[in-house]
């Protein structure tokens, strides 16, 4: 199982038939869950991807502007959150 101190967010998926009996039978025979398979096949894939990871130098331009767009949607959703509570209230 992952650690229990990462922080995680759900993602729905669908899978083939096939791909979902392959990845319950890895899961047995190695004695995992196919949720951390998943995870472990994610971050494996993610790895030769490292032009697409967030630049990680902070004063950076590339950096800045990535900040600036993850704080839009993160007030995006909370602007959205809010508007459905109000909504829930009226």
């Amino acid at each position: 199982m992952a650690e229990s101190d990462e922080k995680m967010v759900l993602r729905t998926v669908y899978l083939p038939r096939e791909i979902d009996d392959q990845l319950r039978l890895i899961a047995f025979r190695s004695g995992t869950t196919k949720g951390d398979l998943v995870r472990n096949f994610v971050k494996s894939g993610l790895a030769g991807h490292d032009q697409l990871a967030l630049p990680k130098k902070a004063n950076s331009k590339n950096a800045k502007v990535a900040a600036a767009a993850k704080q839009k949607l993160l007030g995006a959703r909370t602007k959205s959150k809010a508007a459905k509570a109000a909504a829930k209230v009226a």
